[in-house]
């Protein structure tokens, strides 16, 4: 009320737009073209979701890190895309998806993340992986004693290994494909260098 008993309202605009630094507060839906300018972090108890056809484009030794929930839902024909900057010079990578310690659910499927010094890592945790495309990365996948289900996935053109394993990992591989990947398709910290043959359910490209 102002002096003159009449009545004024103030109108507030609150914008909400996706974290593209930083710690993720609240769950987040990310779609269309998200450009992420410093390594960005969903802590435990917040869950990521990235729609189909998304294309996620980071900087250079920057990287995404999953303490959360993260869930990404691509399709067969709106694949989600997680690479370097387009922006930046050829030769250019990012860190990769880091998928740290934790309880809450991480499911991917239909993604391609390529350009990066290691496409996916995980520490310690289960993960659930259905047709990745894995390509033009330093190493594809490495495990740290984690036992991820991966199912119907390409891991391609790795600069070193498809993947790579250290300390006690049990992963469950069916149906994928492994095709150029220079120092091998997989290496385990224990028996070093495994075949396709040996590693069972795989098919290859050789």
């Amino acid at each position: 009320t102002d002096n003159d008993d009449g009545v004024g309202t103030d109108t507030i605009i609150v914008t909400v737009t996706n974290t593209l630094s930083g710690s993720l507060v609240y769950d987040e839906i990310w779609a269309g073209k998200i450009e992420l300018s410093d390594t960005v972090i969903v802590p435990a108890d917040v869950k990521l979701t990235i729609e189909p056809g998304t294309i996620v484009e980071v900087s250079p030794e920057k990287e995404l890190i999953i303490d959360g929930a993260l869930e990404i839902d691509g399709l067969n024909d709106e694949e989600v895309c997680l690479t370097v900057g387009s922006k930046y010079p050829m030769g250019s990578k990012w860190k990769g998806l880091r998928i740290n310690p934790g309880t809450d659910q991480v499911r991917i499927s239909n993604t391609k993340i390529t350009r990066a010094e290691r496409g996916i890592t995980v520490i310690e945790r289960d993960a659930y992986f259905d047709q990745l495309e894995l390509t033009e990365n330093t190493v594809g996948l490495h495990l740290y004693h984690a036992s991820p289900t991966i199912i119907n996935s390409k891991i391609i053109n790795s600069e070193l290994y498809g993947i790579k394993e250290d300390e006690d990992c049990t992963p469950v591989l069916i149906d994928n494909y492994f095709f150029s990947n220079l120092a091998g398709d997989y290496y385990d910290s224990v028996l070093t260098i495994l075949s396709p043959v040996e590693l069972g359910g795989i098919n290859d490209g050789n």
